[in-house]
């Protein structure tokens, strides 16, 4: 009798198993490698959560990791109630930042927030003031550009005309890099308050809007172009030996995705 209760309390024993955190992969905070984090369906996101999985903050270590904080999520739309009525150019002039800087990548552009117009009306350079780190060196008032599909608001030459109820964003920046002397940029955007056209993503950073693929790996992320040639619109990793190209300054690389970067094949 003696040896089978023993006997019984060493099986028992046996069947608990040693607890060294392999026993549920699904709890251990090193996802599997073909995990993409995009697949959250939380409806908010405010980027603090310090298990996020962003391969943009570690150059892509993991070669199945999504690039993107927040893969794909959209808001959806938006209450618009806190844009600035505007009716002219006169208030855009006014909420123009004096210090524009030179952004490595397009999330870090200061803003000045969202607009409604309650008229018609048409801005040109001339309208804003030249930035104090560019006056010594600034040949003219800053460039204007509108960003993909913004409702209302078109390019017409070197003036923008804003539609009455047309909502847009306004940005700012000093482009470096290329053959060309830097220059003040002021961009109308789509505004946070709507949800992002087709193919977009938002970016956790600014809120802002970004084509998937590539160009939110570069400008929302701020992953190296290298990096950014081979991922795919969800942000996952292409297969590797997919051809890849990106441009760094002046020079244009071509070559093969090996790992989740663009490698030169020659």
């Amino acid at each position: 009798m003696m040896r089978t209760l023993l006997l019984l309390s060493f099986l028992s024993l046996a069947a608990c198993g040693d607890d060294d955190g392999t026993v549920d992969a699904g709890r251990d905070s090193g996802r599997d490698a073909t995990t993409d984090v995009g697949a959250d369906t939380r409806p908010t996101d405010t980027g603090a959560d310090t298990n996020d999985i962003d391969a943009g903050t570690d150059g892509g270590a993991d070669a199945g990791e999504d690039v993107g904080a927040d893969a794909g999520i959209d808001g959806g739309p938006r209450d618009c109630a806190s844009a600035t009525a505007v009716a002219n150019a006169d208030p855009l002039s006014d909420m123009t930042p004096a210090i524009f800087g030179s952004a490595a990548r397009s999330a870090d552009r200061p803003s000045a927030g969202d607009f409604v117009a309650t008229a018609a009306f048409v801005v040109s350079g001339s309208d804003f003031p030249v930035p104090s780190d560019c006056a010594d060196r600034c040949t003219s008032g800053p460039f204007l550009q509108v960003v993909g599909d913004v409702p209302g608001v078109t390019s017409a030459g070197t003036t923008v005309s804003i539609a009455a109820g047309a909502t847009f964003r306004l940005r700012f920046d000093i482009p470096t890099g290329g053959l060309l002397r830097p220059e003040p940029v002021v961009y109308f955007e789509r505004p946070t308050c709507l949800e992002c056209s087709s193919g977009g993503r938002r970016c956790d950073v600014d809120d802002a809007c970004y084509d998937a693929g590539e160009r939110y790996c570069l400008e929302c992320d701020g992953d190296s172009p290298m990096r950014c040639a081979c991922v795919d619109e969800s942000g996952m990793n292409v297969p590797d030996d997919t051809e890849c190209f990106f441009v760094t300054g002046d020079i244009a690389e071509v070559g093969v995705c090996e790992s989740g970067s663009c490698m030169r094949s020659f």
